[in-house]
């Protein structure tokens, strides 16, 4: 996105200002760093995408994949 943005915006390349003008883009901000973090190391190492949705809270896994807590479905409410 950063490149898209770069060069359809900002240097005019016609090739990704056309692409940029065709288009709609939605920019959504990360918020699990460290999942996206995860998948981007294990990328490196081999090469696949790892179907990771939880945090990095190992707490209730060893299993860094399965691991974590899915921030959109578990959550804990104290009332206490």
């Amino acid at each position: 996105m950063l490149k898209l943005l770069r060069l359809g915006a900002i240097e005019n390349d016609s090739k990704w200002k056309q692409l940029f003008q065709q288009n709609k883009y939605i920019f959504m901000p990360i918020f699990n760093v460290d999942g996206v973090n995860f998948i981007e190391e294990n990328w490196k190492e081999t090469h696949k995408i790892v179907p990771k949705r939880k945090n990095m809270d190992n707490g209730y896994s060893s299993n860094p994949v399965t691991g974590g807590v899915d921030l959109n479905r578990q959550f804990a409410i104290d009332f206490g």
